[in-house]
């Protein structure tokens, strides 16, 4: 375990209990409903399918889609209270406590749909965790990671200020074209982004 995730991992131990009612999590509520609005546009989830949460948090995002499509879910998040919480708030589904660039709670092959939401700018290793989601997508599945959308002026000051003062692991804010890039370097096909009000959904299909 990294810097990064070390960093992480303390912070979100610490908040798990209150998370979903603090600044954080109704902050980031907004990435969840817009990744349940863009997969809805964008993406036929069918009842019964595995949809992985990678940084998982408390479960939030897996009870909306659980919620909506009776999918079967699986999350993974660095922080045990975060798991914990996530394991309460959705019973039938299944956490385990794992880095993003560790999916083996997944068969490869075996997965719908992966959604990651304001947690990339978190791994230390953003090409593994892709290389990852890729032997565990099935063909066809796609990948969803939601991100802050940072105008041009302001990226410098902004990763300056994250990257040197933040207690929560961030590493880096990336841009679409990076995240697709990236996904391309990975064996997987960029689809066009969506953005609204400072979030980017970046995704793709294997």
């Amino acid at each position: 375990m990294d810097h990064y995730e070390t960093t992480s991992k303390k912070s979100y131990d610490k908040r798990a209990a209150g998370y979903d009612s603090d600044r954080t999590g109704k902050f980031t509520q907004n990435y969840k409903e817009l990744l349940l609005e863009v997969i809805g546009k964008t993406y036929n989830i069918k009842p019964g399918d595995k949809v992985l949460d990678v940084a998982c948090g408390t479960g939030t995002l897996l009870k909306m889609l659980g919620d909506r499509y009776k999918i079967d879910g699986y999350g993974v998040d660095i922080s045990n209270n975060m798991v914990k919480v996530a394991q309460q708030k959705n019973p039938s589904f299944h956490f385990t406590v794992a880095t993003a660039s560790d999916l083996s709670i997944a068969k490869d092959n075996s997965i719908s749909l992966i959604t990651v939401s304001s947690a990339y700018h978190h791994f230390p290793d953003t090409g593994k965790f892709l290389r990852e989601a890729y032997h565990v997508l099935k063909p066809g599945g796609a990948i969803f990671i939601a991100e802050p959308y940072l105008p041009t002026l302001l990226r410098p000051l902004i990763l300056f200020i994250l990257t040197h003062f933040s207690t929560s692991g961030d590493k880096m804010i990336y841009t679409p074209q990076q995240i697709n890039a990236a996904f391309r370097k990975n064996g997987l096909q960029p689809q066009p982004t969506t953005i609204k009000n400072h979030i980017q959904i970046c995704h793709a299909v294997k």
